[in-house]
């Protein structure tokens, strides 16, 4: 048995400060549902409107005026705080203060909880939080000045990670309009010709897809027992990690397909979220599974670099809609020959390498902040840990 630090006491959390209580939630705070609907959303409302939502939404009325936190019951489970005017969604809780507490000291103590608690429980078909499972969540409790003093310390480690949060939706705004100034203007053009296409620059052109992209029909397929990285294709359109290409180390397969480098893959399933992307160079072997279409290109027409950043357009993402078949948009199938029949502007060679080259230095600034965010909340992580444990003693 592990012996107790002095000043210290074995609780039905683990060891806390002496001192410290251990409460449930509904001890300290009131737990109820709002009654507004998802569809009484206003686009530019006065108020914030609590939804089952990541992001706040905006209505024009409100219902309370306090200081509380908000979890949703269903969906997305991060814990919010707002102080102030605002309205609340029939399916999220809010949380009040029945006792003498921070309510920020509570936000950090309770997300923990949350986590941990949805981790380890799904429903039948979503994973779900009711009033009692919030109010019988147990968390460490010292005394209100030193709940003060740890908020505030998680309230800059917060404030850090809050501006690089914005640096880096400035730096996707930026790119956003890079791209779609870059592919439909080029790069310092003056004259201009019509097209089958609508105006392009001069020495653009317009090709049917399957001229200057192949869909290789036949791979090599791996009948050998060996260790490959196994790459899949996330969503490209829809989230912060959404970013195409992932590779998973060292996956025992056979009968799998074998990629090189700068295969362009697209999903056949969930194209409609634009699951495309293109594979990295220097692989020493990797393979991929029948559920992806494999091409490459006319080297001397198109770099695939540069279509790599063409698909990320919302033409090029409204066209795998269009060539797509289905009644569920999660399982559309995606018309391959259709898509390739379609006719699109390209770019000379040269310009292409020259707008990748751009766009490349935006997404390095991007992965740089991307980096620099997950070690902040990683240090937050950390120092969480270490002051709700009472490990640090503020």
């Amino acid at each position: 048995m592990t012996e107790i630090k002095k000043g210290y006491k074995e609780s039905e959390i683990g060891v806390i400060p002496e001192g410290w209580e251990v409460v449930k939630v509904g001890d300290i705070l009131n737990v109820q549902t709002g009654k507004m609907n998802a569809q009484d959303q206003v686009e530019n409302g006065k108020y914030p409107f609590f939804t089952r939502s990541v992001d706040v939404q905006k209505i024009d009325t409100f219902a309370y005026d306090t200081e509380a936190l908000f979890i949703a019951g269903e969906g997305n489970f991060k814990v919010k705080y707002y102080n102030g005017k605002f309205n609340l969604h029939q399916r999220t809780y809010m949380l009040t203060s029945i006792k003498n507490a921070n309510i920020k000291f509570l936000l950090n103590a309770i997300q923990p909880k949350v986590n941990k608690l949805i981790s380890t429980s799904v429903g039948s078909t979503v994973q779900s939080l009711r009033k009692p499972l919030i109010e019988d969540l147990k968390i460490p409790f010292p005394s209100l000045k030193e709940q003060e003093k740890i908020a505030n310390i998680l309230s800059t480690a917060d404030e850090k990670i809050d501006a690089i949060t914005s640096q880096i939706q400035k730096a996707q705004t930026l790119k956003k309009g890079l791209l779609q100034k870059l592919l439909s203007e080029g790069i310092g053009h003056s004259e201009f010709k019509d097209s089958e296409l609508g105006k392009i620059p001069e020495n653009w052109e317009v090709y049917q897809l399957n001229t200057i992209l192949e869909y290789v029909k036949k791979t090599l397929k791996m009948k050998d027992e060996k260790r490959y990285e196994l790459i899949t294709v996330k969503r490209r359109f829809g989230g912060v990690k959404s970013r195409g290409i992932f590779l998973g180390k060292d996956i025992l397969v056979k009968n799998q397909f074998y990629l090189f480098e700068n295969n362009f893959l697209i999903s056949k399933r969930q194209i409609s979220h634009g699951a495309c992307g293109l594979v990295p160079k220097k692989l020493d072997g990797a393979i991929v599974s029948n559920e992806y279409n494999i091409f490459t290109s006319n080297s001397k027409l198109l770099d695939l670099v540069f279509f790599n950043y063409y698909v990320q357009t919302p033409k090029l993402h409204l066209s795998f809609y269009k060539h797509s078949h289905g009644v569920h948009i999660e399982k559309m199938l995606f018309n391959t020959e259709s898509w390739l029949r379609q006719k699109l502007v390209f770019p000379p060679l040269k310009e292409q390498k020259q707008i990748t080259d751009i766009l490349s230095t935006a997404d390095e600034k991007l992965e740089l902040l991307r980096a620099k965010k997950e070690k902040h909340e990683e240090l937050k992580k950390g120092l969480l840990q270490k002051l709700l444990s009472g490990e640090v003693r503020v």
